[in-house]
C-alpha cells in the first residue's frame, strides 16, 4: 500500500506531466499550422501522380511530340523519367 504522502507526490508529478503534455501538443499544433497548406498540395500531387500511373499514355503522346519536335534532349529526360516510374513500382 502506498502511504499519503508517496501518494500526493505521485498526483503531482502526475499533473505536471499532464500540463507538460498539453503544452507540448499546444506548440507542435503551432509548429505544423504553417506545413498544412504546403501539405494539401502534396495531397493533390501525390493524386494526380497515382491518377497519371493509371493512364500512362496521357504523358506518353505530349512526351512523343516533344521527343519529334526535340529529339536530343527529350531522350535523355525520357530515359531517366522512365526509370525512375519503373524505380516507384
Amino acid at each position: 500500500m502506498i502511504d499519503p504522502a508517496r501518494r500526493l507526490l505521485l498526483a503531482a508529478r502526475r499533473q505536471r506531466l499532464v500540463q507538460r503534455a498539453a503544452l507540448q501538443r499546444r506548440q507542435l499544433g503551432a509548429a505544423v499550422a504553417p506545413l498544412a497548406q504546403a501539405w494539401g498540395w502534396v495531397e493533390r500531387g501525390i493524386v494526380v501522380g497515382l491518377w497519371l500511373r493509371q493512364r500512362p499514355w496521357l504523358l506518353a503522346a505530349p512526351l512523343g511530340l516533344l521527343l519529334w519536335r526535340r529529339p536530343r534532349g527529350l531522350l535523355r529526360l525520357l530515359a531517366s523519367t522512365s526509370a525512375l516510374w519503373r524505380l516507384r513500382r
